[in-house]
């Protein structure tokens, strides 16, 4: 008997420690079932919660999916009597002057262009700077 007491108080010393082969002691036994119970109570109270609130989601999910958008008209697009913007005919008119004197401004380019290479002298210059430009 001596040595089952014996064996008893090493098995409750490991018990306070932290050993892998845990022996509860024999009075902490209810504790630990009171304790487990407590557990499992708030896990199934969990559970059901979790479950109740899913179905909840998919219900509104459903739901929503299942109505159609809903657009209010609350003014009626009504088209303008007189239309006041862009003024195609002044853009035309300010086109036409633009590439006429784009045209006459081309075409003094290419004259004087054409009598700089005529000049000898002037061509040189023109084959130099061109002979430079290459370098860069």
């Amino acid at each position: 008997m001596a040595g089952l007491k014996k064996e008893l108080k090493n098995l409750e010393a490991k018990a306070g420690t932290d050993n892998p082969n845990f022996i509860p002691a024999f009075e902490e036994i209810p504790k630990a079932g009171m304790e487990y119970a407590r557990r499992l109570r708030d896990l199934k109270f969990q559970e059901t919660l979790y479950e109740t609130l899913l179905q909840q989601y998919q219900a509104a999910v459903m739901a929503e999916a299942s109505e159609g958008l809903v657009l209010q008209v609350i003014d009626p697009a009504i088209p303008p009597e007189l239309k006041i913007k862009p003024r195609r005919k002044l853009m035309l008119i300010v086109a036409g002057f633009l590439g006429l004197f784009i045209g006459i401004f081309a075409a003094f380019i290419k004259e004087f262009i054409d009598n700089f290479f005529k000049e000898s002298e002037s061509a040189d210059k023109m084959a130099l700077l061109k002979s430079y430009l290459r370098r860069i």
